[in-house]
């Protein structure tokens, strides 16, 4: 804000400097110099400032990839899988075109899409998906009928 006074300031004094001052060529040409600078100055200003503000806006989506990643490397550890096993998890959230990896330990609906696309490695992601889901682990139809009802009474 300071600069864009200073600058309004320095080209109302030019202004009013010109008809008195400014007949000479030496005096113009001087006046056209610091104007010129001026307006370079600014320029360079506001590209430091939006650099800046870039900048941060980057730091901060690279920080929430980086807490995601985390997550999903988290995951996989407590899991106890392989790095194989991490590798198709990417891929499948690459192929799924999910905003977070981690999101496949939430969703066995995700994993069971890509096992049953018809895909080459349509068994792979069914075996991961088996290890990850349990077909025994989930709930049958009349837990899933009492879950609804206790929730829906809440």
């Amino acid at each position: 804000m300071t600069l864009l006074a200073s600058i309004f300031l320095l080209s109302t004094s030019l202004l009013a400097a010109e008809f008195e001052l400014l007949r000479s060529p030496a005096a113009r040409g001087v006046a056209w110099v610091v104007g010129l600078v001026s307006v370079v100055g600014a320029a360079w200003l506001a590209s430091i400032v939006a650099g800046s503000i870039k900048r941060r806006t980057r730091a901060k989506q690279i920080s929430t990839s980086k807490q995601s990643a985390n997550v999903f490397d988290e995951i996989c550890d407590a899991q106890g899988l392989i790095r194989e096993e991490k590798r198709q998890l990417l891929d499948a959230a690459t192929l799924l075109e999910l905003p977070a990896p981690a999101l496949l330990f939430i969703d066995s609906g995700l994993l069971n899409k890509l096992a049953t696309s018809g895909r080459d490695d349509a068994g792979e992601f069914k075996k991961l998906a088996d290890r990850l889901f349990p077909p025994a682990a989930l709930l049958s139809e009349s837990d899933l009928r009492e879950l609804t009802k206790s929730v829906a009474t809440v």
